[in-house]
C-alpha cells in the first residue's frame, strides 16, 4: 500500500470544512493533494495543530505553522503525529512525503515500520508546481 503525505499551509478559508478544501487557497496543496490521490492508495495531511488528518476530516481553521513552533513543541508534534501514524496506518505500507523539510524530520521516527520517501526533496516552491504539472499532464 502506498500513502501519500501532504502539508498543510497558512494560505486557507476561514471557518470549519473539510481538510481536503480548507487548504485550497494554495496552489502547492492543491497539486500534491491531485497528484496522491491519482498515485497513493491513501492520502492524509500532516497539520501544524492536529498532526495526521484525513482530507475528509471537518477541522476549524487555525494560525499556526509548523515553522514557529518552539523547539519543546516541535518535538512533541513529532511524537504526537509519529505516533497517529502508527495508529491508523498498517506497519509496512509505503510513506510518500510530499512536505517540506520540518515535516519529513517524522521520516527518522517511522523508517523502521515504513518505507519512506521524499519524491520533492530539494525541489523549490516554483520546481515542485512544474514537476506536480508535468506529473498530472
Amino acid at each position: 500500500m502506498k500513502v501519500g503525505l501532504i502539508r498543510d499551509t497558512s494560505r486557507h478559508l476561514n471557518g470549519k470544512t473539510l481538510a481536503g478544501i480548507v487548504f485550497l487557497n494554495s496552489p502547492l496543496f492543491r497539486y500534491s493533494l491531485k497528484y496522491c490521490e491519482k498515485e497513493c492508495d491513501q492520502v492524509y495531511i500532516l497539520s501544524a495543530k492536529y498532526g495526521l488528518i484525513s482530507p475528509k476530516d471537518t477541522i476549524e481553521t487555525y494560525d499556526e505553522d509548523i515553522n514557529a513552533k518552539r523547539k519543546k513543541d516541535f518535538l512533541a508534534w513529532l511524537d504526537n503525529t509519529a505516533k497517529q501514524i502508527r495508529e491508523k496506518i498498517p506497519t509496512g505500507t509505503e510513506l510518500h512525503f510530499h512536505t517540506g523539510r520540518r515535516y519529513r524530520q517524522l521520516i527518522p521516527l517511522l523508517e523502521a515500520d515504513y518505507p519512506c520517501f521524499e519524491p520533492m526533496k530539494g525541489l523549490a516552491l516554483g520546481q515542485k508546481l512544474q514537476k506536480y504539472k508535468e506529473l498530472l499532464g
